[in-house]
């Protein structure tokens, strides 16, 4: 048992943790951090969820040594998983070769053009999805959402909301109707 045991611990010991494989560790001297260190980097963090740093580092392989199709996508994954729409977008476009894109990554440029208003090019986005994953009812009814969306402000100006004199800067919710008066939650003093 005592054997398992230091085994265990010396095993344990000689791997390298994930902070220092991704090199956030301030006493790990970094001596000729070249491109391909940067880029492995980057995966690294990419694997690990920290989309913020992977991004970084992309754009630093990028700015020395020039895009492609590749990295223009794993830029646009990262940004689309950070929720930054505008800037996933962008770099969707970027791409040249649509063999590098699988039918998904599509999907997703196309959400990413529909939530930044560019509704006609999310809709061919929409229809370049529909036709490489035809199983998928998604493009079908985000392409009808799109034509149709004027529809989804028809009985607008059948409504008027006035505020009321109670609301304040304060955190106001969950009103409820309570022997003929309103009462709600508010974080006010």
């Amino acid at each position: 048992m005592k054997r398992v045991i230091i085994f265990f611990l010396g095993t344990l010991l000689s791997s390298p943790l994930p902070a220092q494989i991704l090199g956030d560790n301030p006493n790990v001297a970094r001596v000729g951090v070249d491109l391909a260190t940067k880029l492995r980097r980057a995966e690294l963090h990419y694997q690990f969820f920290s989309y913020k740093s992977s991004v970084d580092l992309y754009h630093q392989v990028i700015q020395k040594k020039g895009g492609n199709d590749t990295l223009s996508l794993k830029v646009a994954e990262c940004y689309r998983k950070l929720n930054w729409q505008d800037s996933a977008a962008s770099w969707y476009a970027r791409i040249q070769d649509e063999s590098v894109m699988d039918p998904l990554h599509h999907l997703y440029f196309a959400q990413a053009l529909e939530y930044i208003g560019d509704f006609p090019e999310a809709k061919d986005q929409f229809q370049k999805y529909h036709e490489m994953a035809a199983g998928d009812s998604r493009a079908v009814l985000k392409i009808s959402a799109i034509e149709n969306r004027q529809d989804y402000y028809i009985d607008s100006a059948l409504y008027h909301v006035d505020e009321l004199p109670t609301n304040s800067p304060e955190a106001d919710f969950a009103p409820s109707y309570f022997m003929n008066g309103l009462v709600f939650a508010s974080s006010r003093e």
